[in-house]
């Protein structure tokens, strides 16, 4: 069976710089599309069908690449067909590699509910995937401040404005505070709401806990590649490690004291948690 990378958390936490990494290895597939946005929709809209099985099809290479972005996601947002068709094709598209994986790498997914991670996990071993569920996890502060940047600055450039420190840092300063009660920062963040569902469905020795402070360290994708079986980077045949690529925010702005410590109050019961949870595996600088 070909492995399924299922990155189930979570968004700023190193998702892009997994993919950068992946994307240079000769055994992975990954598509040409980071975030695929789709298996939400594409498995809720299979799973109006009664006794649904996935039919695969071919999809070619050439046609994958004349689509842009978002028909891509629309493509394999249809159904789990269309969704799983991609994925399978996709092995055969350069036949002088062997990939032994894929992957969809999307911090969304684990916001999906058990229900539709099961439907998902059956039919895709159904056609031969092996179901890697991976969870990236990021200081609850840290990941909380990068969203809450990312966020205002694409309400900026929806304005067509650029981040200004003397015009919009108290404006900023006031969102990552409102953002507390948004449901997405929630539910993104408190990892003690995530983690025991996906658990409950993969079970925690099977899935990769990835710490992204723990990124920043010399060879740190052989984590990943060893988990899906594939070549390390340095292995015979290999190229070497690729570059890494930084996905820093725009907006250069450090937090007051007082700011950081109503997030951290805000988060006290993932931190409490993931203490629990992960123990001495937890990065200093979260402590």
């Amino acid at each position: 069976m070909t492995n399924f990378l299922l990155v189930l958390g979570t968004q700023k936490c190193g998702t892009t710089w997994i993919s950068n990494q992946l994307r240079s290895h000769s055994q992975h597939q990954s598509c040409a599309i980071k975030e695929w946005r789709a298996l939400t929709k594409a498995i809720s809209s299979s799973m109006q069908v009664k006794d649904y099985s996935v039919t695969i099809s071919y999809v070619s290479e050439n046609y994958w690449h004349s689509l842009n972005k978002n028909s891509k996601r629309l493509f394999a947002s249809a159904n789990l067909d269309n969704y799983l068709s991609v994925q399978k094709s996709s092995l055969t598209w350069k036949h002088d590699q062997s990939f032994k994986s894929v992957g969809d790498i999307t911090g969304a997914n684990g916001l999906m509910d058990i229900e539709l991670l099961r439907f998902f996990a059956q039919h895709a071993q159904s056609v031969g995937f092996n179901i890697k569920p991976m969870f990236i996890m990021r200081d609850p502060v840290e990941r909380h401040f990068s969203a809450a940047k990312m966020k205002f600055n694409n309400t900026l450039k929806i304005n067509n404005q650029v981040f200004n420190k003397d015009k919009h840092v108290e404006s900023l300063n006031q969102y990552v505070l409102d953002a507390l009660l948004f449901k997405s920062f929630i539910n993104r963040t408190k990892y003690e709401l995530v983690i025991p569902k996906i658990e409950d469905m993969f079970s925690k020795s099977n899935i990769l806990y990835l710490f992204s402070e723990n990124l920043l360290q010399e060879k740190a994708i052989d984590k990943v590649t060893d988990y899906l079986g594939l070549k390390r980077f340095d292995d015979d045949g290999m190229n070497g490690y690729p570059k890494s690529l930084s996905n820093e925010s725009r907006i250069k702005h450090i937090l007051n004291e007082n700011i950081r410590q109503k997030i951290r109050e805000s988060y006290s019961s993932t931190y409490i948690f993931t203490r629990n949870h992960f123990g001495s595996r937890i990065p200093k600088s979260w402590l």
